[in-house]
């Protein structure tokens, strides 16, 4: 998977530059990166709102 077909509701760039997936499912706000290296997906923050 490519940061290009990432799911989510919407992507915004990091300071350094990394495309961090959003996703909003049940209240809750998601933000992630896909460590491609090492195949794992990154938590940023999970926010409730």
């Amino acid at each position: 998977m490519t940061a290009t077909t990432m799911p989510g509701d919407y992507r915004l760039p990091d300071a350094t530059g990394r495309a961090v997936g959003n996703l909003l499912l049940e209240g809750y706000l998601f933000s992630y990166w896909i460590d491609h290296a090492t195949r794992k997906a990154r938590m940023v923050e999970i926010v409730k709102v």
